[in-house]
């Protein structure tokens, strides 16, 4: 466990949390994420499909250099995009 401090986007108010109450959610397949670490951090990539057992998705790189490689990355290493 261990306490969390949360701030809420749209109203500012800072909520308290215990690290045991949240749980992680996954994206849908197809779509799109962000890397959030390692040697793809920055890049958005495709969700293409998640192995429950390991505790990764599979994400096909979208753009630059890695256009179209086929990783397969844990789940803390990648994000759901929000919508703008």
């Amino acid at each position: 466990g261990g306490d969390l401090q949360i701030k809420m986007a749209d109203s500012g108010d800072v909520i308290r949390v215990d690290q045991s109450e949240l749980e992680t959610v996954l994206p849908n397949i197809g779509s799109t994420v962000l890397v959030v670490n390692g040697a793809y951090r920055g890049e958005k990539a495709t969700l293409v499909s998640i192995n429950m057992d390991k505790f990764e998705g599979t994400l096909r790189i979208q753009g630059g250099y890695y256009r179209g490689r086929e990783v397969a990355l844990p789940y803390e290493d990648f994000c759901k995009m929000g919508s703008a």
